[in-house]
């Protein structure tokens, strides 16, 4: 588990029985809680997680462990290109794969019509990964313990209505049923927005929340290995998440650690 060097905040200084115990997994960026609360629960040590764009810097505040989460991963492109992204070609290529009949890829391109001025336009990953090894290797250097999380794949996870501008979602979906429990997820994010309330979004219970899309397999896959890359170059742990996907780690990424 993860332990905080001596100069950090979080060490305990006390005999409380929580000193001895290091929360090695957690995302206290998402609840409405200041790091004085936080510090005042006494425990020795924390790994805060990061997962979007606009709470690296937040993470910060807890210790660093920046890293894009597969919820969050529709938001970014992998694109290397010069050219501007194209918002409509972005999402149409994780969210709608060639394998579908065509009757249900007309129905998915319906949907996607109806909302997609309701996503954000895609941010591109490679200068987030050189923000992400630029507050790495600022850490280290700090002395302080460090790793990339929360990363991974999802194959199970899928996206949320986004909210509208009036704050209600969208409940235009009648050709798939919600997941019983409907994760929270954040709505629309603006590049490197700072503000931790104004991504925030909580399905309504009465409308139908969850779209039919998952991001592609093979889109998320692309973002772990990049992010994969920045952990090794900077000799890193990382924290993974994976769901659904143990034989995709185990024959798509892990191999990896061999030309890596």
């Amino acid at each position: 588990m993860l332990a905080l060097p001596q100069t950090s905040p979080w060490k305990a200084t006390d005999d409380r029985p929580l000193c001895k115990v290091t929360d090695s997994h957690c995302h206290p960026t998402d609840l409405p809680f200041s790091t004085t609360q936080v510090r005042n629960v006494g425990l020795g040590g924390l790994a805060a997680m990061a997962t979007r764009i606009h709470d690296q810097s937040l993470v910060e505040s807890f210790g660093e462990m920046p890293g894009y989460h597969p919820w969050f991963s529709h938001l970014l492109s992998v694109s290397t290109s010069q050219d501007p992204l194209s918002k409509q070609q972005h999402y149409e290529s994780i969210f709608i794969p060639s394998s579908l009949t065509p009757s249900k890829k007309e129905n998915y391109q319906q949907i996607l019509s109806e909302i997609i001025d309701l996503f954000p336009e895609p941010v591109r990953i490679g200068p987030l990964l050189d923000d992400m090894r630029r507050r790495i290797q600022e850490a280290l250097k700090r002395g302080q313990k460090v790793m990339v999380g929360e990363i991974g794949l999802d194959r199970s996870f899928r996206i949320p209505y986004p909210p509208n501008p009036t704050g209600s979602t969208e409940a235009s979906n009648t050709n798939t049923e919600d997941t019983e429990n409907a994760i929270a997820a954040t709505g629309p994010e603006q590049e490197l927005a700072a503000k931790e309330d104004s991504a925030t979004f909580k399905p309504n219970p009465k409308t139908k929340t969850l779209t039919p899309f998952t991001t592609s397999t093979s889109h998320q896959l692309q973002l772990l290995e990049l992010q994969f890359q920045v952990a090794l170059e900077c000799g890193v742990n990382v924290s993974l998440h994976s769901v659904k996907s143990q034989g995709k780690l185990r024959f798509s990424v892990l191999p990896g650690r061999t030309r890596w």
